[in-house]
């Protein structure tokens, strides 16, 4: 079983991510961070979790943080998970960034990894870091 990390778990992207890891037969939650609702389950933030994700969410500094995860998915405002995803991937782990932390700053290294047919998919293993496309780049594989 594959455990992972939500930092940013009270966000409207943190419960997405959420949601989607909930229905994953692989993956379980094993923390969940954020600097709102500290202290509080989950499901008491979003009722309709209420027995599907009933974990206390933990503030950045909670000693459970630093516990070793398998996957850390940073869904928080820019800047975040630049300053503290280095220690995740130090303690081991993947980091799968919503934020627009990790882009590619050129497009070269970017068309390595994507192109307008085909989201390598057997890359992944090999990676440490996974970027946020962004929504326009999101919306134009959608749109075409």
């Amino acid at each position: 079983m594959i455990t992972a990390k939500i930092v940013g778990a009270g966000g409207y992207g943190g419960v997405g991510i959420t949601e989607l890891i909930l229905r994953h037969p692989n993956v379980s939650i094993g923390c969940m961070v954020s600097l709102s609702d500290t202290g509080k389950l989950m499901s008491d933030v979003y009722p309709h979790l209420k027995g599907k994700c009933d974990i206390e969410i933990v503030s950045p500094d909670h000693i459970s943080v630093n516990d070793k995860f398998d996957v850390v998915i940073y869904s928080t405002p820019d800047g975040v998970g630049m300053c503290t995803a280095e220690d995740d991937l130090n303690r081991g782990a993947k980091v799968i960034d919503y934020s627009g932390d990790f882009r590619f700053n050129n497009m070269s290294k970017y068309e390595q990894y994507i192109n307008k047919n085909d989201i390598y998919i057997d890359k992944l293993s090999i990676i440490d870091v996974l970027a946020n496309l962004g929504w326009v780049k999101t919306r134009e594989y959608i749109m075409d």
